[in-house]
């Protein structure tokens, strides 16, 4: 099945979709952008899933817990990648679970930006003029749309209770390339587009939900709210038997950038993270720590920016981590996509293609 059917068929299951799914149509691109030389003349052969990583928002009295994106760099790095990542790592392990007073919620806040490239030389029948937007080629492009979607998660503080999440509509809020009015126009038309400018509320007890079977469109499926089906699945909490574990899962060749970065982006894209018993969240840092190609890019108070980074004769790719040392926590995660040495001509392009903050904070009520 080719990329382009996998998307459309995850189109398929359902108005929602959820953020592991976009996770794992991120992931096939960069599998096939692994496993093949892209083309460096127009027209690349690399594509676009085209998914909006799903958003939510909220505005209630926030304490305790406070944590967000780092800004600028104001010290010099003084220790390697893998320090950092174990040091959290103990963090992580002596806090234990975040303390959530009876009757409250921890709140777990998800920004996500990303650009939409447009090209008006992708291939597309009468009615498909949404395969514009379905390109990866930064040099391709003859515009771009920035979009941003905020996610929200209310956890209570005894988990049997009610999980409420909160998706606000996506937004595009810059367009860019002497074409982007052509791009806007196609976006209204060909894009699906909100409903209504109300946000999204699920209302589900205990993080869990059944729904109907989008493959076959027979029964039903139980779903989550976190991570605890990939938790629960978990072989070990020992870093190198889980590495070990996942590099059998992603299915690529052991030692490889497919495998590298397959890993890297299961294990660091899941924003419920946090809601993590502490050695599963002390695990994942620590198999972060044995992967090669990372560095400390900067470091901001508490947090510390750190960049696996991953290179072909044909492009370099790398994604940035925010870890919050303080706490043990990701609240950062930035992916350039595939650069090649092909220039875009769109003025003001951001070098990243996907990147997403979180704040976890203490609240008094959800909505």
């Amino acid at each position: 099945m080719s990329l382009m059917e996998r998307v459309r068929e995850i189109g398929a299951e359902g108005e929602h979709v959820e953020e592991r799914t976009v996770a794992a149509a991120r992931g096939e691109l960069m599998r096939e952008i692994a496993r093949s030389k892209p083309l460096r003349k127009r027209r690349s052969t690399v594509r676009w899933a085209g998914i909006g990583i799903g958003g939510l928002v909220a505005g209630t009295a926030v304490t305790a817990i406070v944590v967000g994106t780092v800004l600028a760099p104001s010290e010099a790095p003084s220790a390697s990648a893998a320090e950092v990542l174990e040091n959290a790592a103990e963090v992580t392990i002596r806090a234990g679970d975040l303390a959530v007073p009876a009757g409250e919620y921890l709140l777990i806040r998800s920004v996500s930006e990303s650009v939409r490239y447009w090209d008006v030389d992708m291939p597309a029948a009468d009615g498909e003029e949404w395969v514009r937007f379905n390109n990866g080629s930064r040099a391709d492009a003859e515009a771009a749309l920035l979009t941003r979607t905020v996610a929200s998660l209310y956890v209570p503080a005894d988990r049997t209770g009610e999980w409420v999440k909160v998706n606000e509509p996506s937004e595009t809020v810059k367009a860019l390339g002497d074409r982007a009015e052509e791009a806007m126009a196609d976006a209204e038309v060909h894009l699906d587009q909100p409903e209504s400018d109300a946000p999204e509320t699920l209302r589900v007890a205990a993080g869990t939900y059944e729904h109907a079977d989008g493959q076959d469109g027979e029964g039903t499926v139980t779903d989550y709210l976190d991570g605890r089906r990939f938790w629960d699945e978990m072989p070990s909490t020992d870093p190198r038997e889980l590495l070990d574990w996942m590099r059998d899962r992603v299915g690529e060749p052991r030692g490889s950038i497919a495998s590298d970065s397959s890993i890297v982006e299961t294990l660091v894209d899941d924003p419920s993270l946090p809601l993590a018993p502490p050695d599963v969240r002390a695990a994942v840092l620590r198999t972060l720590a044995l992967l090669d190609g990372s560095r400390v890019l900067a470091v901001d108070g508490d947090v510390t920016t750190i960049r696996f980074e991953w290179s072909t004769e044909w492009w370099t790719a790398w994604r940035d981590i925010e870890v919050d040392t303080e706490r043990g926590l990701i609240v950062g995660v930035t992916d350039s996509g595939a650069v090649t040495e092909d220039q875009s001509t769109i003025d003001g392009l951001p070098n990243w293609q996907t990147r997403t903050s979180h704040q976890v904070s203490v609240v008094q009520s959800a909505p």
